[in-house]
């Protein structure tokens, strides 16, 4: 709501920003807080922060909650939804789809309790036309009046609805080459000795506990074969192994006469002082790959998860000595420090150990540019608890001036990333051993996207199973672009189909014709085509499929052998029946 004069411009709402410009033409006096010209200093001092900053920020003042936020949160409001209409609301009015979610996280902190932590959080709010679901890292931290109450609520944060929805990407193809491959989990953890696995590996030694010790999984194992695996198990966690592990041994399943062959393969993973960390992988049961000489369908897919877990800490500093005006707790635990050790006091004084690392540099260019400054994951030693660590930060450094544009001030907004990239470092070594073990997988494995059934990965056995090298050959040409001789053999109708339909298709023994050594020849395989779909709300919806996880196997050894057998019984059958003489056979 809007008058029709302009109204005053008051110093603490100044600046170009749309949210400026709203946030001064409001109607104030016809809410519950009235005119700008009656706020405290406490909630002016705030609104000058919020509007200038450009971390997204969104302020509730007083009991019935009326709301402020700044230009950076403006984008989260979507196109047809809350926005302008969300400025100077209650709360209860313009959240009614979330009102049961955050009114308690509200109710806590204006009732003097601790703030609040979410991250990646589903929070649905309306906007583009409809309400969407949306995934957010936030806090809720009280505001304090001038008489020491709590009369507001600030919201600092961040859509991470892009973010989350890649990981669940992830996550559910790294799933699907698990269950389509029939593979299981394990990891032994060389502190405890137990072995942590799913129910697959469970089920493969026949026992239902989780964890294991690792000695009742020994028992498990074939007496013929215990000491193998000791031995191999122990070199593997040995540095000069290298860490590598695949072994094929037996397992002895009670109520079954005959033993199950399974095949456990895995990595060890050291520290600088070459103690063991983690020592995981995977394990599936070839017994019919023993028996028949066969390769069992096995795939790897990529996993990336995303770790956050740092507080966000804000500060305010002053003048060319960067007087810490502004000191909330989270930056307090973030530097080590209490607020009555650094509040008040050149910032420099207060972190000493801070001095000399680049920071007064870019302070003093942030406040001379009037431009704000980001860092991530840049390191600093921080004194805590008299201790010197070094720590990685996310921060901004954002000027914020006066009415007359001077920048006498410099709000930060920091967060603990230590965590974070060690998370993320992790993860780099875990995608690569999935990699790994998806290249060494002992099937052939490829994706294909698209109607036109284009190659988007292929391992090294595929590529062998298929007589093409090296993998140029294949990745970004259509199917019968890259294998021309399989036109006319139904393999592209069985693709179009798993693609059109969504559902599986599994063929044993199925012959193909393959082009090798510039000659025809007719192979047999076994594979598995499962339908890729896409992880958007939309495809998910209809049940789109967008490609296909191919696996397979080339039996062709075992299928000429069994044929060989069956026409020299057929011949031997001739034999008898046109015998001149009687035959028989005697025991």
């Amino acid at each position: 709501m809007t008058t029709g004069t302009s109204p005053p411009v008051f110093p603490f709402l100044a600046g170009n920003g749309e949210m400026h410009t709203l946030t001064q033409q409001y109607n104030w006096a016809a809410t519950p807080i009235g005119g700008p010209e009656g706020w405290p200093q406490s909630l002016r001092t705030m609104l000058s922060v919020i509007l200038n900053a450009r971390f997204p920020m969104f302020l509730w003042w007083g009991p019935e909650l009326i709301q402020f936020y700044n230009d950076a949160y403006r984008p989260s409001l979507g196109i047809n939804g809350k926005h302008p209409t969300a400025l100077g609301q209650r709360a209860e009015i313009c959240w009614p789809e979330n009102w049961p979610m955050i009114k308690p996280l509200i109710d806590q902190v204006m009732a003097g309790g601790e703030a609040t932590w979410n991250e990646d959080q589903l929070v649905p709010i309306y906007r583009n036309g409809r309400v969407e679901n949306v995934y957010w890292t936030y806090s809720y931290s009280p505001v304090w009046s001038d008489t020491g109450e709590v009369v507001g609520v600030l919201v600092i944060c961040q859509e991470t609805t892009r973010q989350v929805l890649a990981a669940q990407q992830e996550k559910e193809r790294f799933q699907l080459a698990i269950e389509t491959a029939q593979l299981g989990l394990w990891e032994l953890d060389p502190a405890t000795n137990l072995l942590h696995w799913d129910s697959r590996c469970q089920e493969l030694f026949g026992v239902d506990s989780n964890p294991t010790p690792y000695e009742q999984a020994i028992a498990a194992i074939h007496p013929d074969d215990r000491d193998q695996v000791r031995e191999s198990v122990a070199w593997s966690m040995n540095p000069k192994s290298g860490g590598h592990y695949d072994l094929t041994y037996r397992v002895s399943r009670p109520h079954q006469n005959q033993p199950r062959w399974v095949r456990f393969t895995g990595q060890s993973y050291f520290n600088e002082a070459d103690e063991v960390l983690r020592f995981a992988g995977l394990g599936q049961d070839v017994t019919a790959d023993r028996q028949a000489q066969q390769q069992v369908e096995a795939s790897e897919a990529y996993l990336q998860r995303i770790f956050r877990s740092a507080a966000v800490g804000i500060a305010i500093f002053r003048g060319p000595a960067f007087v810490i005006d502004v000191a909330n707790p989270g930056v307090c635990v973030i530097w080590g420090r209490t607020e009555a050790d650094i509040l008040g006091k050149p910032l420099f004084e207060a972190l000493p150990e801070a001095a000399g690392q680049g920071f007064e540099e870019i302070l003093a260019t942030v406040m001379r540019t009037n431009q704000p400054f980001t860092g991530r994951e840049l390191p600093a030693i921080i004194n805590r608890n008299g201790q010197f660590t070094t720590v990685y930060f996310d921060f901004v450094y954002e000027p914020l001036p006066d009415a007359d544009g001077t920048v006498n001030q410099i709000l930060v907004t920091a967060s603990d990333a230590t965590e974070r990239r060690k998370a993320r470092q992790q993860i780099e070594a875990n995608e690569a051993h999935l990699r790994l073990l998806f290249e060494q997988a002992p099937i052939a494995i490829a994706i294909l996207r698209g109607p036109d059934m284009v190659y988007e990965l292929t391992n090294k056995k595929y590529l062998q199973l298929v007589n093409r090298l090296p993998p140029g050959d294949l990745i970004g040409k259509p199917l019968l672009v890259g294998l021309p001789e399989l036109r006319g053999q139904g393999i592209a109708e069985l693709l179009q189909e798993v693609l059109q339909t969504g559902k599986s298709f599994t063929a044993t023994e199925r012959s193909v014709t393959i082009l090798k050594s510039e000659q025809l020849e007719t192979n047999y395989f076994n594979f598995v085509y499962e339908p890729l779909r896409d992880t958007t709300q939309e495809a998910a919806a209809n049940g789109t499929a967008t490609g296909v996880f191919m696996t397979g196997t080339d039996v062709t050894e075992q299928v000429l052998a069994r044929q060989q057998i069956e026409a020299n019984e057929a011949h031997l059958q001739r034999i008898f029946r046109h015998a001149a003489v009687t035959l028989a056979i005697l025991r």
